[in-house]
């Protein structure tokens, strides 16, 4: 039983050392023909070409594309863009273009639907692949190479989903804030303030022309600079949750009730009371607790506890 025990061993590490001689073997070749130029680079990573392109994509005037990633036969959502955010009326005010890039399909019949509405709306890109999930990657390549290629006057490209929607009129104008980039500023959800800022932060913003919406930005970085304010971020870097959607409320709970934590941020309002009357308990500010709650809530956790 014991040699049989060996062989298997013995075998086993054979088979081990075997493998890695082979993957060295092919690495070193691999790594001789890239040297030497011959690596056959993956087919899929090559230029398909298109069969159908979009009209005036990209005008000398335009500087902004909106490239919208589409399932081959997504027409209602395409349709649905086009009286939205992909709105003539809204790509001419705001001087961007929208264009829907897809694949090809292996039914004829898809194929004539998507010609008349490319011919309709002349805002199609179609690459020369059979479409699919897995083939996203092939499409996001090959519209970079026609953006590249045909479009030299484009500055700015915002990929999209067919899925997603963009709120095109809200925007910062350049006499509004004429910096490339925002200042350093306080995230919006929740900031300290000291009052003696008030007074001049107040007479600074009073004196601009131009309204600026974006209010975080703006007061605490573009104003604050320009009336030489100080920020803090190393006193409570660690203090604040932000996670923006319901169902991550429960990860910010344990540092909220640690101690750990001075701001959370909670989208749905039913975590929001739940962790308020747990620290009204943990505070001593009520004293029946609510049975909803885990056991380890009724004491102060620790910050090694598990919630």
């Amino acid at each position: 039983m014991r040699y049989l025990y060996l062989l298997i061993l013995f075998t086993a590490v054979l088979m081990m050392l075997t493998t890695m001689v082979r993957r060295w073997e092919t690495e070193a070749r691999m790594k001789r023909k890239e040297i030497n130029g011959e690596i056959e680079r993956h087919w899929r990573y090559k230029p398909t070409g298109f069969t159908i392109t979009p009209k005036d994509a990209c005008p000398q005037s335009v500087e902004v594309l909106l490239v919208v990633s589409s399932g081959m036969t997504h027409q209602q959502r395409r349709a649905l863009i086009r009286q939205t955010y992909g709105k003539k009326q809204w790509q001419k005010q705001f001087n961007y273009r929208v264009i829907f890039v897809v694949g090809r399909s292996l039914q004829e019949d898809d194929e004539e639907i998507l010609k008349e509405e490319a011919r309709m709306n002349g805002d199609i890109l179609q690459a020369n692949f059979v479409d699919g999930y897995r083939m996203n990657t092939v499409k996001f390549l090959n519209w970079m190479r026609y953006v590249h290629d045909e479009c030299p006057k484009i500055k700015l490209v915002l990929k999209l989903d067919d899925d997603i929607l963009v709120n095109i009129p809200w925007y910062v104008s350049r006499a509004a804030h004429p910096s490339n980039q925002w200042e350093t500023y306080c995230s919006g959800p929740a900031m300290i303030l000291s009052t003696d800022l008030f007074s001049r932060l107040i007479t600074r913003i009073e004196s601009k022309e131009h309204y600026n919406s974006v209010d975080d930005a703006f007061i605490t970085g573009q104003i604050a600079k320009e009336v030489h304010a100080k920020h803090d971020f190393e006193l409570y870097k660690d203090s604040c949750f932000w996670n923006g959607l319901p169902e991550y409320d429960g990860k910010i709970d344990k540092p909220m009730l640690s101690g750990g934590a001075i701001f959370g941020e909670y989208r749905s309002s039913s975590g929001m009371r739940r962790v308020w009357e747990q620290l009204l308990i943990m505070n001593g500010a009520i004293t029946d607790p609510p049975d909803h709650l885990p056991k380890s809530f009724k004491e102060r956790p620790s910050r090694n506890d598990v919630i």
